[in-house]
C-alpha cells in the first residue's frame, strides 16, 4: 500500500480550526512558522490564510460556473431552434 504524501495539519484560528493539507516540504514550512509565534505574526498568518481560503472557494466556483456555462452553450448549439406555434404552411403552386 502506498503511503500519502501530503501530510495533514491543523491550524487553530479564531473561528475554529483548519485543516490544510500540504507536501512535506510545506508542512515543514508551516510548522516553522507555528514555533516562534507572536500575536501579532498570528494574527498575520490568520488574515493570509483566510483570504487564501476564501479565493481558493471563489476560484472553485469560478471553475464550476464556467464549465456550466460552455456546457450549457454547446447544449444550446446542438438543439435545432424551432419557434413556438403551427409551422406555417408552404403555398403550393398548381401546375396545369
Amino acid at each position: 500500500m502506498a503511503k500519502t504524501r501530503y501530510r495533514k495539519n491543523m491550524i487553530n484560528m479564531k473561528n475554529g480550526e483548519i485543516c490544510v493539507y500540504a507536501s512535506p516540504r510545506v508542512s515543514y514550512a508551516l510548522q516553522e512558522i507555528l514555533e516562534d509565534m507572536t500575536i501579532y505574526k498570528g494574527v498575520r498568518l490568520t488574515q493570509v490564510l483566510e483570504a487564501v481560503y476564501k479565493q481558493g472557494l471563489k476560484n472553485g466556483r469560478a471553475e464550476a460556473v464556467e464549465v456550466f456555462e460552455v456546457k450549457s452553450h454547446e447544449a444550446r448549439k446542438s438543439l435545432d431552434y424551432r419557434k413556438p406555434g403551427r409551422p406555417k404552411q408552404i403555398k403550393r403552386r398548381e401546375t396545369t
